[in-house]
């Protein structure tokens, strides 16, 4: 209910017009993109400012021009919603690909190939270039899909689409670890745990710099009393920026356990092994514990690790901090009496520059994927006079397990190309982009009918398909 009286996603009309060589080649781009933003702003300029990047794709343009409008009206106020303005304008760019590639004799497939953007080349003009290898990821999804035609031997249709976005991940955090004389250690940081594996991740961070068990690291709950300051938990920024001040605060904490472990030892920084909460040197060991114990004349005490990720570290040019990427690749049958759809196959994939948590970020790249499938097949607002008229669970449907597709299936590319830990990239944002145009493409190599707006439900297909076969 939370979403029908305070903030919803942007609905989106886009008029796109787009230049084409007869071999594939794009030359130009032209867009128009209107944002229903509601009675109040909100967050909805910024989410227009958004809509300007992510309505290119990661294809080559030579030639741009782009507005975006953000327009007011009576109905409940629209906000940030995962992926700001991705689906909407992925949904017009990825399904007239497929139209050009339809009208031309191309395979989609190969119409993508022809026009990505290569890593180190610009998306947008005076924006960081591309920081990930497009066609390794793409060249996966389709291999696992078994891509060889739009159209299977069983009939089946086949689509596929593109997610990228530029996340703000502003540079504003602050993360402390403090070392116990039990040896345990307690992390303060600011990032919410909202169900994405946060507390996880942030422990294993703060483990591997400190060379703790996981099993000792706690972080205490989140209290603006004492808790360090954080931007927001938002724009995928969590693993990426809170994660680097983690990471530098236990970087900072090893660092003073290995100035006492010196001072022990009496012997260099680099004689000196630090593993599982244990300094040893020339055969020698003793635990953080009883180091901090000895510091502290036996009178307990901590040691306290800093971390800040600041404006300072930002790459030139600074937006943004990095490209987060999503491709997705469907299969799936139409019941042309019905216009029913069902989900055969689909293939996600993310890039995430190193996964720390490899089932945690499958799950966040899958859940993605399945809340793409809920405004792709069901998910609409329905106004009258400006008032919500579907706005229970009776009425405003959500995917539930039965509309898991019958194979799914995640794949993470690591290649540590991200700003944060270990090469670490945030993820969970991109993989709901690319769904409903992948659907769409599928449905329309399949049976023609090619539907424009969302959602696809069975009537409007059927209808679809009906107007097709009346204009044959």
């Amino acid at each position: 209910s939370e979403a029908m009286v305070t903030c919803r996603r942007h609905a989106i009309k886009c008029k796109v017009k787009t230049g084409v060589k007869k071999d594939g080649t794009l030359v130009a781009k032209q867009a128009e993109i209107y944002l229903n933003t509601g009675a109040h702003t909100e967050t909805g300029p910024t989410v227009t400012g958004r809509t300007l990047t992510r309505i290119l794709g990661p294809y080559r343009y030579p030639n741009l021009k782009i507005n975006s409008f953000c327009i007011f009206t009576n109905t409940v106020s629209a906000a940030s919603f995962r992926s700001i303005g991705g689906p909407q304008t992925a949904w017009a760019t990825e399904s007239q690909l497929d139209i050009i590639a339809q009208k031309l004799g191309i395979d989609p497939v190969e119409l993508r190939l022809k026009n990505l953007v290569k890593k180190g080349e610009e998306i947008r003009p005076q924006y960081r270039p591309l920081d990930a290898d497009l066609f390794k990821g793409f060249k996966l999804v389709t291999d696992r899909l078994g891509w060889d035609g739009p159209i299977s031997k069983e009939g089946r249709g086949r689509g596929v689409g593109f997610g990228t976005t530029d996340p703000g991940a502003p540079l504003a955090s602050t993360s402390t670890v403090h070392v116990l004389a039990d040896g345990s250690v307690v992390l303060l940081c600011g990032t919410s745990e909202l169900g994405q594996g946060a507390k996880t991740v942030m422990s294993q961070i703060a483990a591997e710099e400190l060379r703790v068990p996981l099993e000792r690291v706690t972080i205490q709950p989140i209290d603006t009393g004492y808790t360090p300051f954080d931007r927001s938990t938002g724009s995928s920024r969590s693993t990426t920026v809170m994660g680097k001040a983690v990471q530098l605060a236990g970087a900072d904490g090893r660092q003073q356990i290995l100035e006492l472990a010196t001072e022990h030892f009496e012997c260099p920084e680099d004689a000196i092994t630090l593993k599982d909460g244990v300094a040893m040197a020339g055969g020698k060991k003793i635990s953080y514990g009883e180091l901090i114990h000895k510091h502290f004349a036996m009178q307990g005490g901590e040691l306290v690790g800093r971390g800040y990720a600041h404006s300072g570290m930002a790459p030139t040019p600074a937006n943004p901090l990095f490209w987060e990427i999503g491709i997705g690749a469907v299969e799936l049958e139409v019941d042309q009496e019905t216009g029913q759809v069902h989900v055969e196959k689909y293939v996600t994939a993310a890039d995430a520059g190193k996964a720390l948590h490899p089932l945690q970020c499958e799950g966040q790249d899958e859940g993605s994927a399945m809340m793409g499938f809920g405004h792709t097949f069901y998910e609409s607002y329905q106004f009258d006079g400006g008032q919500i008229v579907n706005s229970t669970l009776v009425d405003y449907k959500v995917p539930t397990f039965d509309d898991v597709p019958h194979e799914f299936e995640s794949i993470l590319i690591e290649d540590a190309n991200g700003p944060g830990p270990y090469g670490a990239k945030g993820l969970g944002e991109g993989g709901i982009i690319p769904v409903a145009p992948a659907v769409a493409n599928a449905i329309a190599w399949s049976t023609g009918a090619r539907v424009k707006s969302l959602p696809l439900t069975p009537e409007k297909v059927w209808r679809a398909i009906r107007e097709k076969n009346k204009s044959r």
